[in-house]
């Protein structure tokens, strides 16, 4: 097989586009539960405020009360930073209330409001990272069936919105949004005048993969410049040929 300048540049260029494909390959994310069954007295540090205070606290010891706030920044890491508030009706702005539950046997995260009152839960990527919003359960514990209406947005745009019938049973709904580097917000809200409670949120987060084309990596250096060289070697070579053929 007689190997040509075209071929070699022809396998050249399929080198480094592979290089650098490969280097912009998204990295491994890690996935987070939030899970809310930590029980009274657990050692889990899962809440910050106590009881019905207007402002949590950030995450700073275990659930001890029906009704004691979930940590404010629970589940917040160096990647991510997680928090919690409500639009309380009659009043500016939002406060921090999201409650932890031990009523009837159950023990999960629940936003003790009317209607007139939706609970957020705010996902914002530090710098380099994004997020991707999976699933999350959903129950009541009130005598009967109650409908709860659930909402993630993130780039400007609803991403996720269904409004479902609860029941005493935990319900799970998958979401599997895209990935964003900008917050992501799931809120919640009940129909009825009742408690409506949530457990095991799961989300993942990694860092944000570099654009194809962007800085190669030290194995896709190496083929650039073994590619070069292959080249330039052919390039001489079919040069000495010529000028023996011509003389």
């Amino acid at each position: 097989m007689r190997i040509t300048n075209r071929t070699l540049t022809a396998a050249f260029t399929a080198a480094l586009s592979g290089g650098l494909l490969f280097a912009a390959a998204p990295a491994t994310a890690a996935t987070t539960v939030l899970d809310f069954n930590n029980g009274i007295n657990n050692t889990a540090q899962l809440c910050g405020g106590r009881g019905l205070s207007p402002v949590g606290g950030p995450t700073s010891r275990p659930c001890e009360f029906n009704g004691d706030q979930i940590g404010n920044d629970y589940g917040s890491s160096s990647q991510l930073q997680v928090s919690y508030d409500v639009a309380t009706s009659g009043s500016v702005g939002r406060q921090q209330f999201l409650l932890f539950s031990a009523n009837r046997g159950s023990t999960n995260a629940f936003s003790g409001m009317t209607p007139a009152n939706t609970s957020f839960i705010t996902f914002t990527p530090m710098a380099g990272q994004e997020v991707s919003f999976r699933s999350f359960g959903s129950l009541t514990d009130q005598v009967g069936a109650n409908t709860g209406r659930f909402t993630l947005m993130g780039g400007g745009a609803t991403i996720f919105d269904v409004t479902a019938p609860l029941t005493g049973a935990l319900s799970t709904f998958a979401v599997n949004s895209a990935y964003f580097a900008t917050p992501l917000v799931f809120s919640f809200v009940g129909a009825q005048n009742t408690n409506l409670r949530l457990d095991d949120i799961t989300f993942d987060v990694r860092a944000v993969a570099p654009p194809v084309g962007g800085i190669p990596e030290p194995a896709s250096w190496a083929m650039m410049i073994g590619g070069f060289g292959l080249v330039g070697a052919a390039q001489r070579r079919q040069r000495s040929i010529s000028r023996a053929t011509a003389a």
